[in-house]
């Protein structure tokens, strides 16, 4: 069987779902044995939801998703809080990303779908899990790296819940379009999307600055959103080799930690609400202003001197 490869028959897609659904099943019952492999479900349950949505007839994926659960159930069956937090979210993330891949949209869209649906479905799952079995998954985690008592443990819940999604996204985004590119399908990923992130990097500082009045720990995850799409600026802006662009970027960095490390002494903040961090959001703050020069006023000026000529 041809692993990436469009599967055409009933026979074809069931097959190949019933493959990728053992695959889940063996990483569970491995998580549940060794707790600390919980890195494997990180890296793989993403990725093979991912491969069967792209890959299958979306009419099948229903059979993958309920027989996954169920069979992932069924063999941890005394705890079933790795298929709330991990299985259940995997799936329906795989599949936002394998219909949003198909239909060509651009990179950064895809990930940003997924993550979102990634955290919203681990935050349902978390205290879901603790009203089945008095089990917090996240104090868990903080448990395999000695941080259970950590006195920012709520803000790390948001940091870890977010990271989290992010790599699982990044990593099957990474893995998937580099066997799509072996196999010459290129969907249409070259989309102009800048000054939609710029909007969306302001819109995630905004989000952090008013949560951090009303619920100080999910500003982190404005935050944390903030910033990756700060990375992805960066990386869109340096592609274009414009010397301005590398200069203005090196020095909003250095204005960036220089703003950090001036108001972080006076910012609010105490060892139960450590909102000083959000300070980090000045440089995706410049990037943003970057992209909007680079995309929109430059671009206007150049035109209206072309018209004027």
């Amino acid at each position: 069987m041809a692993i990436f490869k469009k599967k055409t028959t009933p026979i074809g897609n069931i097959t190949y779902m019933a493959l990728m659904a053992a695959i889940n099943v063996i990483f569970i019952l491995l998580t549940t044995w060794i707790p600390v492999l919980f890195i494997l479900l990180v890296f793989i349950l993403p990725l093979a939801s991912t491969i069967v949505a792209y890959f299958c007839q979306k009419k099948y994926f229903i059979i993958y998703a309920v027989a996954t659960i169920a069979v992932c159930s069924l063999v941890s069956f005394w705890d079933i809080g790795n298929v709330l937090f991990y299985v259940i979210p995997s799936i329906v993330s795989g599949l936002i990303f394998g219909v949003l891949i198909d239909k060509g949209i651009s990179p950064i869209f895809i990930i940003i779908s997924g993550v979102l649906a990634q955290i919203v479905l681990s935050y349902v799952a978390i205290p879901l899990i603790y009203l089945l079995y008095q089990r917090n998954i996240v104090t868990d985690f903080a448990a395999i790296v000695s941080l259970q008592n950590y006195s920012y443990l709520e803000y790390l819940q948001t940091i870890f819940i977010c990271v989290l999604a992010i790599v699982q996204q990044t990593l099957s985004f990474m893995i998937i379009i580099e066997e799509l590119n072996k196999i010459k399908i290129n969907p249409l990923f070259l989309r102009k999307d800048d000054i939609i992130i710029s909007f969306l990097t302001l819109f995630f500082i905004a989000f952090s600055v008013v949560f951090a009045f009303i619920y100080p720990e999910i500003s982190y995850l404005g935050m944390m959103f903030s910033l990756m799409l700060a990375f992805y600026s960066i990386g869109v802006l340096i592609v274009t080799r414009k010397k301005w662009i590398v200069a203005s970027l090196a020095f909003s960095l250095v204005v960036s930690m220089f703003l950090f490390a001036l108001l972080y002494p006076i910012f609010p903040g105490t060892p139960a609400n450590p909102l000083r961090l959000l300070l980090l959001q000045f440089f995706p703050l410049f990037c943003a202003i970057i992209v909007f020069i680079n995309n929109y006023l430059l671009k206007k000026r150049n035109k209206a001197t072309i018209e004027n000529r």
